[in-house]
């Protein structure tokens, strides 16, 4: 979805639902916006304070977990490759589920599990679930 602060391309009030908030990821201050969710309040809370401009992440506390819905783009912002487009999101997963004893991460990070090469993103994903005692339960291509 491209967005800017203020003008959409989308209508963001035609997508609103009765019952739930809109969520939309801070990267649309920055004028892209890939990630949007509903959310019943009375379920829980947003946590922007581990949310950041740079990510589509939106962050939800509800009860005793942590829910993390995020995107990893294949285009870059300026400045930026892979290597730190992925890091940055990394940084961000890590202070979630060192905050919360329970997470729950959905979205798509954009990473071939299925590949034969070794790649360092992979690895570095693969390390992450293991010290966080994450499983994946997506196990085939979504596409």
């Amino acid at each position: 979805m491209n967005c800017q602060k203020n003008q959409s391309i989308v209508d963001l009030n035609a997508l609103k639902i009765k019952g739930y908030s809109l969520l939309v990821a801070n990267t649309i201050d920055r004028g892209k916006c890939r990630l949007v969710c509903w959310f019943n309040e009375k379920l829980g809370c947003r946590v922007p304070q581990l949310e950041t401009v740079n990510n589509d992440v939106i962050v939800l506390h509800c009860g005793n977990v942590c829910i993390v819905g995020l995107y990893r783009p294949f285009k870059c912002y300026p400045g930026e490759n892979q290597r730190t487009n992925f890091d940055r999101l990394m940084a961000n997963l890590e202070r979630c589920a060192s905050t919360y004893n329970e997470i729950c991460i959905t979205g798509d990070i954009n990473v071939n599990f299925k590949s034969i090469q070794v790649c360092p993103f992979r690895t570095q994903l693969e390390n992450f679930m293991l010290k966080h005692n994450l499983d994946q339960l997506v196990m085939n291509n979504t596409r």
